[in-house]
């Protein structure tokens, strides 16, 4: 089997989230507001699928967590397994489908 590395979206220059202070991704407690202030920065990157991509296996892992990444809140592990599930699934179906899924659209409008 061969091992595939993935890039970390922060060697991309064109990505939307270049000049946003990382802490706008780690946004203290579950402050819904904070939350979707980080997630519209990713909803209108060009490397959002890059993103989740990388993202993807961090999350499942539980190495990444508590943060928003590819427009996908990574819940700490207070969530615990059911939550990080959740979230990798979301990373997946943006990896599968090139996007976020109609339902998070609609919820961003």
């Amino acid at each position: 089997m061969t091992r595939v590395e993935l890039v970390d979206p922060v060697v991309f220059s064109d990505r939307t989230c270049r000049d946003v202070p990382q802490n706008t991704f780690f946004p203290p407690g579950k402050r819904t507001r904070e939350i979707e202030k980080a997630k519209s920065y990713c909803r209108v990157c060009p490397r959002l699928v890059q993103c989740a991509e990388w993202a993807q296996p961090l999350a499942a892992s539980g190495a990444l967590a508590g943060c928003v990444v590819a427009a996908v809140y990574l819940p700490g592990p207070h969530k615990g397994q059911a939550g990080r599930d959740a979230a990798v699934a979301e990373l997946a179906e943006i990896v599968a489908y090139g996007r976020m899924s109609e339902a998070d659209v609609e919820g961003a409008a």
